[in-house]
């Protein structure tokens, strides 16, 4: 489906076990490309930056 913005659209159920499910496995994204990272700071600000881009807000930038 294509939204508005010609943005391609996907639509699902989600239910609160679904989030729950994303978060850890974000979590075990984060682990594994930890190491990529010299410093926590850059870690984090990685870390927050994907959370941020999986949200639904409904703009989002860099």
């Amino acid at each position: 489906m294509i939204g508005a913005d010609r943005c391609p659209v996907i639509l699902m159920d989600v239910s609160a076990e679904h989030v729950g499910d994303w978060a850890e496995e974000l979590a075990a994204l984060m682990v594994g490309l930890g190491h990529l990272f010299a410093w926590p700071e850059p870690r984090e600000v990685f870390a927050d930056l994907i959370e941020g881009l999986l949200s639904v807000l409904g703009r989002k930038n860099g």
